[in-house]
């Protein structure tokens, strides 16, 4: 969620942006499953795939991954030789710009994360969950992107997460971030291990699961409506 008041500050427009690892076929399934409202800005297939009204892609954002070097081909050869038991992800979840495997040993994932190239990242979440995309890309800083492409304020903008992957995202500079209650490890670990400024700028109450937790979230940093 992203806000911006009016040149006069009597109104306050808001962005929905929603960012998730899932790629449009996924999320499209998510989105019937639970009848999400339609966000503003659709952020799918962590942070490689950006979509106007959550259906116009934005040949922009895929012009600067291209222009950052991406050789799916040299990727799929390192992990069979740095993640021998990592197993593809179903076939929606290949993209243009990700591509996804399950794997449960972490030490791979780590030795994996080493030997890519600098244009290249390893993102490892939930334990299972790995996608490697191009360094340019990433939560992090496709949501940068849009909030520059919209004109929105990052200290008026609310990223709200629950897995590893989401690290990238709540860690922009000036964001405000919710770690829900309900999030994997990984992620409480990261925000544990925040100093006492980052905190500030973070909400975490671990009895406070999902929407619960990102309304409160909205309220302590003084980002609801009036």
């Amino acid at each position: 969620l992203s806000s911006s008041s009016s040149a006069s500050g009597a109104s306050r427009a808001v962005t929905v942006i929603y960012n998730t690892g899932r790629s449009p076929t996924l999320y499209a399934d998510l989105a019937h499953e639970v009848s999400l409202p339609p966000p503003d800005v659709l952020i799918c297939s962590v942070g490689t795939e950006v979509l106007r009204q959550g259906k116009d892609i934005d040949e922009t954002w895929e012009a600067h991954l291209d222009e950052g070097g991406w050789d799916a081909q040299l990727i799929r050869t390192i992990v069979e030789k740095h993640a021998p038991s990592a197993t593809p992800q179903q076939a929606s979840e290949q993209r243009k710009h990700k591509l996804s495997w399950k794997l449960y040993v972490e030490s791979e994932a780590n030795a994996l994360a080493d030997a890519v190239p600098s244009w290249a990242r390893v993102i490892f979440s939930t334990g299972e969950d790995l996608d490697v995309v191009p360094s340019r890309a990433g939560k992090g800083n496709a949501l940068a992107f849009v909030l520059r492409e919209v004109g929105a304020d990052a200290s008026t903008t609310l990223c709200c997460g629950d897995s590893g992957n989401d690290v990238l995202m709540l860690g922009l500079p000036d964001v405000r971030g919710c770690v829900v209650g309900n999030a994997a490890a990984e992620l409480v670990s990261w925000f544990q291990a925040l100093d006492d400024g980052a905190r500030q700028r973070v909400f975490y109450d671990p009895s406070l699961r999902g929407a619960t937790a990102i309304l409160a979230a909205m309220k302590s940093f003084e980002l609801l409506l009036a």
